[in-house]
């Protein structure tokens, strides 16, 4: 199963009014679906579940500590493409 089918999926089941046939790379999660910051989050840790690994979304939703205005699901896709191999990120006390 690809990365954006995955997504797709995962976008369906935290909003079963979106078909995830219709969905592809270039959806993008606010302006195109109005996910909240909730559904992303949701969307988020179903996708963490499929991949079976721990991924560090920050770099992706902060960069340079910003919040980004939108994403696309091709830009998601390519992220956890990139970060599925990567060593597991250490837990740091507060």
């Amino acid at each position: 199963m690809s990365t954006i089918h995955t997504i797709a999926h995962s976008i369906a089941k935290v909003r079963p009014d979106l078909d995830p046939d219709w969905l592809d790379g270039d959806t993008q999660l606010r302006a195109d679906l109005g996910l909240s910051s909730i559904d992303l989050l949701n969307v988020l840790a179903l996708i963490t579940q499929s991949v079976g690994k721990k991924i560090m979304y920050e770099p992706l939703l902060l960069p340079d500590g910003k919040p980004r205005p939108d994403l696309s699901i091709g830009e998601l896709a390519a992220f956890v493409d990139a970060n599925r191999d990567a060593a597991d990120p250490k837990i740091v006390a507060m």
